[in-house]
């Protein structure tokens, strides 16, 4: 077993189970490149990430888990500094499969009511049971083959709605393009995504990245949701109006710690349930 310890162990992502604030622990179970599978824990600010194959010698494993903390050099708004420097060290567990990365983004596209539970649903009806000692019955994201098999009532009836036909695009282009998304460049998948996946948006695309990356470099600064946090978190400070001067100026404002400062400020957001649709 491996442990990372840390002030937040972030678990907004729709793949821990349960969804966040039902439980004081939540789980995940992740599939590495190497095929071996680990089930991760997560509680009292620990994360703990044990294999569920032959121990801990898989060649991948264990599953990546990034670390932000807020830099001491950092130029920002003063009650930023405060709200994202209380946040201590965030621990975040990557995700390694790029498939799952995608059904995730697809269900939080923005056509998509209640994503956590259009996600849990989809696993519900068509993902891979793990059985588990210390947690109720695992479900993973169901595989591209299971998504094309399903027909043009059953998939929008889980909540997909409008982004039902994206997702059946995506299980397409992943079982033609796959191997080749696994070795890509960040900034070349995100063109790669949108080119093979019909309907798919930058904002997701970029979503997608972030996730199998860790790097929040990548986060779509300019949207309704991140704008919100940052006025939530530093009130008096000066942000620009509209979406593309507000993107300009966190770039500029956050400067090398842009990746940090970012998945800081997204972590905090996430812990303010009045400020999401869906937390």
């Amino acid at each position: 077993m491996r442990e990372t310890s840390a002030d937040l162990v972030w678990t907004d992502h729709l793949a821990w189970c349960p969804k966040r604030g039902l439980t004081s622990s939540a789980t995940r179970v992740v599939d590495l490149p190497d095929l071996s599978r680990w089930v991760a824990v997560a509680a009292d600010g620990r994360l703990e990430l044990t294999c569920l194959d032959d121990g801990d010698e898989s060649e991948d494993g264990p599953p990546p888990v990034d670390l932000y903390r807020l830099p001491a050099d950092v130029e920002l708004p003063p009650e930023l500094v405060t709200a994202l420097g209380g946040l201590g060290t965030v621990a975040r567990l990557r995700t390694t499969d790029i498939w799952e990365a995608i059904v995730v983004g697809v269900c939080q596209m923005i056509t998509v009511a209640a994503p956590w539970d259009t996600y849990k649903r989809l696993c519900q009806a068509w993902g891979e049971a793990v059985p588990l000692s210390t947690s109720p019955l695992y479900r993973m994201a169901p595989d591209p083959v299971g998504i094309l098999d399903q027909t043009w009532r059953t998939l929008p009836a889980t909540g997909l709605g409008q982004a039902a036909p994206v997702l059946h695009s995506a299980a397409e282009a992943y079982l033609t393009h796959g191997d080749t998304w696994h070795a890509a460049e960040p900034a070349d998948l995100i063109t790669d995504l949108q080119t093979h996946i019909d309907g798919l948006d930058t904002d997701t695309a970029r979503l997608i990245i972030v996730d199998i990356t860790g790097d929040f470099e990548f986060y779509p600064v300019h949207t309704l949701d991140f704008r919100a946090w940052a006025h939530r978190a530093a009130p008096h400070a000066l942000w620009p109006p509209r979406p593309t001067g507000f993107a300009h100026h966190w770039r500029t404002r956050t400067g090398k710690h842009r990746s940090a400062i970012t998945a800081l400020l997204v972590a905090w957001g996430h812990q303010q349930p009045n400020l999401l649709g869906e937390t």
